[in-house]
């Protein structure tokens, strides 16, 4: 499992990139997520083999 800094690492971006990834707006009060993650008290773990794998998956993405 990695934290939100060490993905951000792992993946060449900014943490406030991979928030906005992690939390997408979907309507009132609801949120969906580009990347695979789970959540433990309010802190979000990205399990390694998923990323890695949604990368294989992913053809493009554009964080504004």
């Amino acid at each position: 499992m990695l934290t939100k800094s060490e993905v951000a690492n792992y993946l060449g971006i900014s943490s406030e990139e991979v928030q906005k990834l992690t939390e997408i707006t979907n309507g009132e009060n609801s949120f969906t997520s580009e990347i695979p993650h789970i959540k433990i008290d309010k802190i979000d773990y990205y399990p390694k083999k998923a990323i890695d794998k949604w990368l294989l998956d992913t053809q493009l993405i554009v964080v504004q």
